[in-house]
C-alpha cells in the first residue's frame, strides 16, 4: 500500500501545481516531498 501511495503523490502534486495558482508552487512542492519521506519511512 505504501508503495501505491508513493507512486501516486507526484501525479498528485502535478495536478494540484497545474491548478493552483503559481505563487503556491514552491509550497506545494515542500509539502509534497515531506509527505513522501514521511510516508517512505513509516
Amino acid at each position: 500500500m505504501n508503495i501505491l501511495i508513493l507512486l501516486l503523490i507526484p501525479f498528485v502534486t502535478a495536478a494540484a501545481l497545474l491548478i493552483l495558482s503559481r505563487k503556491y508552487t514552491q509550497t506545494i512542492a515542500v509539502v509534497s516531498s515531506v509527505v513522501s519521506v514521511a510516508v517512505s519511512a513509516s
